[in-house]
Formats: C-alpha cells, structure tokens, sequence
C-alpha cells in the first residue's frame, strides 16, 4: 500500500526527506538519490547498482578480438547523440 508523506520546498529547492522514508531506503547523509519524472509524477529513489555480472567475460572477449574498449563507448555516446538530437531536437553543447 502506498503512503504519502509532505515536505516543504526549501530555498535553492531543497526537500527534506521524511525520516521514515530515509530509514525504509536506507538513505544516509551524502548518498545520491534519483528523481524520475512522468506525467506529473516524481518517484525519489536510491540509484540502482550497475549491474556488474558478465564484465570480466566482456573485458576478455575485446581483448581476444581487439576491439577498443575506448572505441565503443564513443560510438555509444555518438549513436545517443545523434538519437537525442533526432527524436528530442536537442544538440549537445559539449
């Protein structure tokens, strides 16, 4: 069952986290935390871990066919761009 609690917006658009819901999440001081925003709605949560399973066998799979692991991912930050700037119109100022 869902509970909702309230907090006030603060100065530079600070939020206080209820005690209740720090505890439930394990949320400490200097913890980073993800507000995800849709339709209306913003969830708070704890970021998820990167998944870390299948690492060493990718690691060893480049380095037996030779591919650049650097290489890779700017391609992938290349293909997000590109889809970015075709889906939302939004160019990359960097």
């Amino acid at each position: 069952m869902a509970t909702s609690f309230r907090s006030i917006l603060q100065e530079n658009g600070k939020v206080t986290i209820p005690a209740r819901i720090r505890k439930k999440l394990g949320l400490k001081k200097g913890d980073t935390i993800s507000f995800v925003e849709d339709k209306g709605v913003i969830t708070i949560a704890p970021p998820s871990p990167a998944p870390t399973w299948g690492v060493d066998e990718i690691e060893q799979v480049y380095r037996e066919t030779g591919i650049n692991l650097e290489e890779v991912i700017e391609e992938g930050r290349e293909f997000r761009r590109q889809y970015v700037k075709e889906k939302y119109g939004l160019v990359d100022k960097a």
